[in-house]
C-alpha cells in the first residue's frame, strides 16, 4: 500500500504534530521497529524522526509522507512474519 499524501494531510488537520509524533512513537515500539530502522528506511535522519517523536518538531510533508510509508512498510512485514505475534489466536482457539 502507498500512502498518500492527501492522508497525511488530512491527519495534519485533525491531529497536532505531538499526537502524530506520539503515534508514530508508540507504534514503532509496539511492532519492535528501532529508530534507526525507521529513520535508514524513510530516509530521514534518526536526529529528525526522534524530534518528530518527541513532538519538538513537525516535519516537512514529505518527510512525514516518508515516516509514515516506511512505519506501513516495516509493520506489513513484521505481521506477514508472524501474523499472532502475542499468540492471540491461538488462545482464542484454545477457548473453543
Amino acid at each position: 500500500m502507498i500512502i498518500d499524501a492527501n492522508e497525511i494531510f488530512a491527519a495534519r488537520k485533525r491531529w497536532g504534530h505531538q499526537e502524530r509524533g506520539k503515534a508514530i512513537r508508540r507504534l514503532r515500539e509496539r511492532y519492535g521497529i528501532t529508530l534507526e530502522e525507521l529513520a535508514r528506511k524513510s530516509g530521514v535522519t534518526k536526529q529528525s524522526v526522534s524530534q518528530f517523536e518527541l513532538g519538538k518538531t513537525e516535519p516537512r510533508l514529505e518527510r512525514e509522507v516518508a515516516i509514515t510509508q516506511a512505519m506501513h512498510d516495516a509493520i506489513t512485514r513484521r505481521l506477514s512474519q508472524n501474523p499472532d505475534p502475542k499468540g492471540i489466536y491461538k488462545k482464542l482457539s484454545d477457548l473453543a
